[in-house]
């Protein structure tokens, strides 16, 4: 009995240290034009387009999506460019997209603002997309 204590809370132990690995350090806005530097890897949203997204106050048939184009240069390396899809059925809070890993870093992003409203129309310099630090 005492071994299945000691084999529980050494479980919880190790998934409480887990969690703490996985936490996120920092969350940062980027918009269209803008870069971060993350241990010499930088990373900018170029563009934004086909926001096909239901809007927010009306009941649609489909969901839709957006598209965000980033390049990712790391210092000595080419430049990477990603289309990153955003959506109910692609990267969305629940489903985050790892965009690139530093040495102790993991760079992920899982939204992008502003959600369509019919109410309300908005330019590309409005959006952005959620980069998170893990």
């Amino acid at each position: 009995m005492l071994r299945y204590l000691l084999l529980m809370i050494a479980l919880l132990f190790m998934h409480s240290c887990k969690a703490q690995n996985t936490a996120i350090n920092r969350q940062t806005e980027l918009y269209i034009g803008q870069s971060l530097d993350f241990d010499n890897t930088i990373i900018t949203l170029i563009d934004v387009k086909n926001d096909s997204r239901c809007p927010s106050d009306l009941t649609c048939m489909w969901s839709g999506s957006v598209l965000a184009i980033i390049s990712i240069q790391k210092t000595g390396t080419p430049t990477v460019t990603k289309e990153l899809t955003f959506g109910v059925n692609n990267i969305n809070p629940k489903n985050p997209a790892s965009l690139f890993q530093t040495k102790d870093k993991t760079i992920i992003t899982h939204t992008i603002k502003p959600y369509p409203s019919s109410k309300k129309t908005f330019h590309k310099k409005d959006y952005y997309i959620e980069v998170l630090t893990q």
